[in-house]
């Protein structure tokens, strides 16, 4: 999996743009990494049961919420709040380093209904993803 990360940046060096021409940078991936996993061990977070990210690049909060967010989401036994579903062009060569994780990590079960809005008839990545600029995360059931 991460052989295919360097092989997709000029010289394997994941700070350069990648070879479609876009440019996220180590810290663009780096805040991605962040939170798509190393928040959820954060010794600050251990302490508290939700999270509010608000990405100050392109959201906003710009008048206070009508209800407890917090406590609305808990009342419905939801454990994610999001902004949209955004969608992306498909991508085999993602379908194929998901397939070699699942494969290394047999251990790791994942359940089909999240991941169903995701895949198509086949079971591959169908460019659809959370813009969770703006989220809200149960850390703790």
């Amino acid at each position: 999996v991460f052989r295919d990360v360097n092989l997709s940046h000029r010289g394997g060096n994941l700070s350069s743009p990648s070879m479609r021409g876009t440019f996220h940078g180590f810290g663009y991936r780096t805040m991605c990494r962040f939170y798509a996993a190393l928040v959820m061990f954060s010794p600050l977070l251990l302490q508290v049961d939700w999270y509010l990210r608000v990405d100050g690049g392109d959201s906003r909060i710009t008048s206070a919420w009508p209800k407890d967010v917090f406590a609305h989401l808990q009342a419905r036994h939801y454990a994610y709040a999001y902004e949209t579903i955004s969608k992306a062009a498909s991508s085999s060569r993602l379908d194929g380093a998901l397939r070699s994780f699942n494969q290394a990590n047999p251990h790791l079960k994942v359940d089909a209904a999240l991941r169903l809005p995701f895949v198509n008839s086949r079971g591959e990545y169908n460019g659809r993803y959370y813009y969770n600029n703006l989220e809200v995360v149960r850390l703790h059931v």
